[in-house]
């Protein structure tokens, strides 16, 4: 091959691995914004609510006493979980890399 080639293939391979790692680092940050999102909504509505001199606590909709609640179930759950088994990072995150089938021992040929 020739220098001409040889750089451009250098050049073209580092520029893909450059905008693979931009597309991974946007879509993690953005990812962390959107988990964000309801935390600064409760704070805006907290600070809102002290310069306006409320000191009860805003009343929640019907739909979201059911999500407080079913979050609330879900984090005894997961912290019940993760006292009984032990959870890979990137699992909990991903999933299982490879699909788990369940076994029946007791059919047999």
């Amino acid at each position: 091959m020739s220098t001409a080639s040889k750089v451009t293939f250098g050049l073209t391979c580092v520029f893909s691995v450059v905008v693979i790692y931009g597309v991974y680092d946007y879509q993690n940050r953005e990812r962390q914004a959107l988990r964000l999102g309801p935390v600064r909504d409760a704070e805006r509505i907290r600070k809102k609510h002290e310069s306006q001199g409320i000191e009860e606590a805003p009343v929640l909709t019907p739909q979201q006493e059911s999500r407080k609640a079913e979050y609330e179930l879900q984090k005894k759950l997961q912290a019940q979980y993760q006292q009984v088994q032990t959870v890979d990072p990137v699992s909990a995150q991903y999933g299982p890399s490879t699909p788990t089938t369940p076994t029946n021992p007791t059919s047999s040929s």
